[in-house]
């Protein structure tokens, strides 16, 4: 795969997998019912108002995650040394990630994993740019 598709690849696929992350965080702080066995091991009836303003936070952070993928892209990855860090350290977040939802008792939630490594792989896929060793 040339390197402009490879990065395109990597972004659309982390555009759905952030697309979903999305409407399950969202729906989690709009206390959305359908959402209750998919977010947070399915142990809350209710979302306490706690765990809705973290997410609400977190969707704020994907949709900054989504602008730095979206301008990995662009520049066909990592384009100076801290943007290699940052995109390590958003692979390793989203390794975590996997690993979590793998663990999860709701099955529901486990299928999240999939998005993770989805994030997971196109950051792997930014971080491999020449340009910062160059």
């Amino acid at each position: 795969m040339s390197g402009s598709r490879k990065y395109l690849a990597a972004f659309l696929l982390m555009a759905i997998a952030s697309a979903w992350n999305l409407i399950i965080v969202g729906s989690v702080a709009l206390n959305q019912d359908w959402v209750k066995k998919w977010a947070a091991g399915g142990q809350f009836d209710i979302f306490p108002t706690w765990l809705r303003a973290v997410y609400l936070v977190i969707a704020a952070f994907m949709i900054l995650q989504c602008w730095f993928a979206y301008k990995l892209m662009k520049h066909q990855g990592a384009w100076s040394r801290l943007t290699r860090r940052l995109t390590t350290l958003l692979m390793i977040s989203s390794l975590i990630s996997a690993v979590v939802n793998a663990i999860s008792r709701s099955s529901h939630e486990r299928v999240n994993t999939l998005f993770a490594l989805a994030m997971a792989w196109g950051y792997m896929i930014f971080r491999s740019s020449k340009k910062v060793d160059q």
